[in-house]
């Protein structure tokens, strides 16, 4: 926490953001840190986001729902390409189906329903 502490003080006047990561390839859901991020939020009221290694998109949609403004996912054209994450790694088909996602569930999020004036 220090080495980060530091960091952000150094670059405090900067547009920047902190970007939780656990780079193991790939991370398995108990490593991701997701509570990181209201840490992140709370200390340096700053920017946040999650890198995700995960094999799911569902730890970059909830990051999305906690107030991550950046999720870095791998991407690849071919889960066949030389290189230790490209079988971990969206191919673009499934970036985009990512991309929807996130935006479906931040749309839900956002679009308050008042029970009230739903129509019996």
């Amino acid at each position: 926490r220090e080495e980060l502490d530091n960091a952000i003080e150094i670059l405090k006047n900067k547009n920047i953001c902190v970007l939780q990561c656990s780079s193991t390839y790939p991370t398995a859901p108990e490593n991701v840190g997701l509570n990181v991020l209201n840490e992140i939020k709370n200390r340096y009221k700053i920017p946040y986001g999650l890198s995700d290694h995960t094999i799911s998109g569902a730890t970059s949609i909830a990051a999305a729902t906690m107030g991550a403004k950046v999720i870095e996912k791998h991407f690849t054209i071919s889960k066949n390409l030389y290189g230790p994450d490209a079988k971990y790694s969206l191919n673009p088909e499934e970036f985009k189906r990512l991309v929807e996602d996130i935006n479906y569930v931040k749309n839900a999020l956002i679009n308050k329903v008042d029970k009230n004036d739903i129509e019996k």
